[in-house]
């Protein structure tokens, strides 16, 4: 069965064999918030040698789904903190994904633990993202950044941010 995360403000529903969100509802009003038929999971993504270097990300060329997960298991279900863990490999490199939801959170988190040995090509240039993709659009996302938060228009690249990046509806 899937792992559900809820607590008085959101719904979680957690694929039970790799890990991928597959529902996240928001309590309040009812509304699905990630995009009917898609998944929030980690993709590796192929960006271009090109254009990439230590300080910049590069243009994608290609996305290129986790599948291996090593377990999954709970780690917590109590009435403070309910979540699991997922161990995933991906090429030479692991990956610990361990997911929770707080009581009165807005949110889950997950955090990852990575063992990362991928080394760039004259191909390709290897990069972990959470892939998240919304059930609305939105013109505006809010970035946790050095001493404060910023406001950022929507755009098809990467941006900085320490912890989250937050669509603004």
């Amino acid at each position: 069965s899937p792992f559900l995360l809820e607590n008085e403000h959101i719904k979680a529903t957690f694929d039970p064999h790799n890990g991928n969100l597959v529902s996240f509802v928001d309590k309040a009003t009812g509304a699905e918030l990630l995009k009917e038929g898609c998944t929030g999971r980690l993709q590796l993504i192929h960006t271009e040698s090109a254009t990439s270097n230590a300080w910049q990300i590069g243009r994608y060329t290609q996305a290129e789904e986790i599948t291996d997960t090593i377990r999954i298991y709970p780690f917590e279900n109590g009435e403070l903190r309910s979540g699991f863990v997922a161990e995933k490999k991906v090429r030479n490199s692991t990956i610990r994904q361990t997911v929770f939801l707080d009581r009165g959170a807005k949110a889950f988190t997950c955090r990852l633990e990575i063992d990362w040995n991928e080394v760039g090509t004259a191909e390709f240039v290897p990069v972990l993202a959470y892939f998240f993709p919304h059930a609305y659009e939105t013109e505006q996302y809010l970035f946790d950044v050095p001493a404060g938060a910023q406001k950022r228009e929507a755009q098809y690249l990467d941006v900085p941010g320490l912890q989250y990046g937050a669509a603004v509806n």
